[in-house]
């Protein structure tokens, strides 16, 4: 029976264009990336089967770092410290103030100063970028996580792992957390996305990270969609709603579906 079920096409009908719905068990996109979905698709006994797989799986890759390894990581980590006391007229910039973290799909961030035919080709973020602190030394450190592993270096400022994705596996394991640190300070902390929650184990994630409020996809008030879900736009416009009714310094995560 399970060898016929896995023999089996199911449909499932994503935003990828120009894809055959039906497809074999193996490449269900959706069951990668929720556990919900890869319940509803596989049935709960193979879920279960699966996770406690991937919890022996957890650690039994994992070695030992040396006594040299970890005098070493003493050393960097000695120094990263020393660099937080230097004196900087940025620091305290956004003490009091409303934090607004946008996560962009599909960005690269040399599109800043491309242009072509003397025109920019990003003018809005190009502008933006010049009125402020911008970065163009940047390095991609996601892996199979994806956009959630961005998600978890920027919540933790730490390096995801390149084995597994680190909202399954890793989500819980960091010693701070942004917006954690942010409530402690009197901030509150709210993240806004277009698509479903169940998605990068977001529903489990952004709580952990110190998320208090989530809006997903069956907050907005439009029934249109666009590849995932939900169109920016709508989600931007609700995000800048909220922020205005805001009276206190708050800390707002915003993950957009669109390039």
């Amino acid at each position: 029976t399970l060898l016929a079920a896995f023999c089996t096409p199911i449909y499932e009908d994503t935003h990828h264009l120009g894809r055959d719905k039906w497809v074999m068990p193996w490449e269900h996109w959706g069951s990668r990336f929720s556990h919900a979905t890869y319940a509803a698709t596989f049935g709960l006994y193979n879920y279960h089967v699966r996770d406690v797989i991937d919890f022996l799986e957890l650690d039994s890759s994992r070695a030992a770092i040396t006594d040299e390894e970890a005098a070493v990581l003493d050393v960097v980590l000695a120094n990263k410290q020393a660099l937080n006391t230097i004196p900087t007229p940025f620091l305290g910039a956004a003490e009091g103030r409303r934090i607004v973290v946008i996560q962009l799909e599909a960005i690269l961030h040399w599109l800043l100063d491309l242009e072509v035919a003397g025109e920019p080709v990003m003018p809005f973020l190009t502008e933006i970028a010049g009125q402020g602190l911008s970065w163009d030394y940047v390095m991609d450190v996601t892996a199979i996580g994806r956009t959630s592993d961005a998600e978890f270096a920027v919540m933790t400022g730490m390096l995801p792992d390149t084995t597994r994705p680190n909202s399954f596996a890793h989500a819980d394991r960091a010693p701070h957390y942004l917006p954690r640190t942010l409530k402690g300070l009197g901030y509150s902390t709210a993240s806004y996305h277009g698509y479903n929650r169940s998605f990068w184990n977001r529903a489990y994630t952004h709580p952990t990270y110190g998320i208090d409020e989530m809006y997903f996809d069956e907050t907005y008030p439009s029934d249109q969609i666009i590849g995932l879900g939900v169109p920016d736009r709508v989600v931007y416009d609700f995000l800048a709603d909220r922020i205005a009714e805001e009276t206190q310094p708050s800390f707002s995560f915003m993950i957009s579906l669109s390039s």
